[in-house]
C-alpha cells in the first residue's frame, strides 16, 4: 500500500462548476489505475499548529474570524490555539 500526501490549493475557497468537473476528472484518471484513495482536507490553521508555527496559526484563524465576525467557531479556533500553545490565560 503506498500512502502520499497531496495539496491542492484552489487559491480561492469556491470552484465553479467547470473548475469542479475538471478536479472530478482529474480524479478520476488517477481512479482508472483500481487504487484506494482517501482524500482528507486539512484546515490550514491546524495544519501550521501541527506544524509547529503557532504565530502563522493565530494569525490563519484571526483572519477567518475577521472575515466572519458573526461566526463563533472562529474564536472557538483562536482559543484551542492558544490552549494547546500554553498560552490559556489569553
Amino acid at each position: 500500500m503506498l500512502f502520499a500526501t497531496l495539496r491542492f490549493d484552489s487559491g480561492k475557497s469556491r470552484l465553479t462548476v467547470q473548475e469542479a468537473a475538471a478536479l472530478r476528472d482529474a480524479i478520476s484518471q488517477i481512479k482508472k489505475k483500481n487504487e484506494v484513495i482517501y482524500i482528507n482536507f486539512d484546515q490550514t490553521g491546524y495544519s501550521l499548529l501541527a506544524a509547529g508555527k503557532v504565530k502563522e496559526a493565530l494569525e490563519s484563524f484571526r483572519q477567518l474570524a475577521a472575515r466572519h465576525p458573526k461566526e463563533a467557531l472562529h474564536k472557538v479556533q483562536i482559543s484551542r490555539v492558544l490552549l494547546d500553545a500554553g498560552l490559556g490565560e489569553r
